[in-house]
């Protein structure tokens, strides 16, 4: 199992901090997310020597590719990302579907991805989605049939989130087993982990063993290479202590 470090782009005080856990085998990846306007960090993160994952930007960060008439601003933060990925090499790059809008928009805009950034079509997942957002907002990509849906149509890979997972199971009144085992059905490329309110229809990332979530369930059902973005939360900027109690957390589990 390879485990990664969810970081920001403009969280550039980690870098020292995540060497070093780096070095010591604490973990294995970084996930950055991209944030909107952040080009000046690209040249501290190139220096970092750790393998990457991307995550683009989502609807609470201006990126909306459900909505047609956030087309050009979308496109502006892709073109960010794709200066992230030629300086970062990615292995994958996750996208989130949109929210408030179509279904169909998602794919037209994912498709001109496609034609237009064929570097990050070539290494690009799109990551299921609760049905409800943090603001009430319905998202695209809730339901596997949906995923399943975007990834045929624009020939793209899939980022299973646990926690999304739950939350959109909730919501849809069905067995959490069910809508998982669906989306494993997928194949999915990578994964996110967190822990919250295994009852909630909207998810918290918290750290692992402060929620419900069966999170020894979760680590029983993935692949032996498996690649598990922890999508905790850190308390503090002077050290990683958070993200490393819950890498002992799976470990402990793994044993």
């Amino acid at each position: 199992m390879k485990i990664g470090l969810k970081l920001w782009s403009s969280n550039d005080f980690y870098i020292d901090l995540a060497l070093s856990l780096f070095e010591d085998g604490i973990f294995n990846y970084i996930e950055l997310f991209i944030e909107p306007d952040s080009l000046a960090f690209i040249d501290k993160w190139r220096s970092v020597g750790i393998p990457f994952v991307l995550h683009a930007p989502h609807s609470l960060s201006e990126l909306n590719p459900a909505d047609a008439d956030c087309e050009v601003r979308n496109f502006e933060l892709i073109q960010q990302v794709d200066e992230y990925r030629k300086a970062l090499d990615p292995k994958y790059i996750i996208f989130h579907p949109g929210v408030d809008g179509d279904i169909k928009e998602t794919i037209r805009q994912f498709c001109g991805i496609r034609s237009r950034f064929a570097g990050i079509h070539k290494c690009m997942l799109v990551e299921n989605k609760p049905l409800k957002g943090l603001n009430g907002e319905r998202c695209i990509g809730f339901a596997p049939a949906e995923i399943e849906r975007i990834t045929h149509a624009c020939d793209i890979g899939i980022c299973l989130d646990f926690g999304h997972a739950l939350a959109a199971a909730n919501s849809l009144g069905v067995p959490s087993e069910i809508i998982l085992e669906e989306f494993r059905w997928q194949d999915p490329a990578i994964y996110h982990l967190s822990d919250g309110d295994v009852s909630a229809e909207i998810d918290s990332h918290w750290n692992l063993g402060r929620g419900s979530y069966p999170i020894a369930e979760f680590i029983d059902t993935l692949p032996e290479d498996a690649s598990i973005t922890l999508e905790t939360a850190k308390a503090e900027k002077d050290n990683l202590d958070d993200f490393i109690n819950d890498t002992k957390y799976i470990g402990r589990l793994i044993k």
